[in-house]
């Protein structure tokens, strides 16, 4: 399925918080609904930063076709 964009702060996660704590923040937000709503495990993978310090990943279900 075709994805979107998210833009926005992070709640609990300070704007100089290393990137891997934003990132580990940011998968949070997507596994827990995905498993409380519709039991799935997601597993959200990481690009490379972009060059303006942006990040973007993708996010899978196991078993479902990308």
């Amino acid at each position: 399925m075709q994805g979107g964009m998210a833009r926005g702060a992070l709640p609990d996660v300070p704007g100089d918080a290393d990137p891997r704590e934003a990132r580990a923040a940011a998968a949070r937000m997507v596994r827990e609904p995905a498993e409380l709503f519709h039991g799935v495990d997601a597993d959200v993978v990481w690009e490379p930063a972009h060059a303006d310090r942006s990040w973007a990943a993708r996010v899978r279900v196991p078993g479902d076709a990308e």
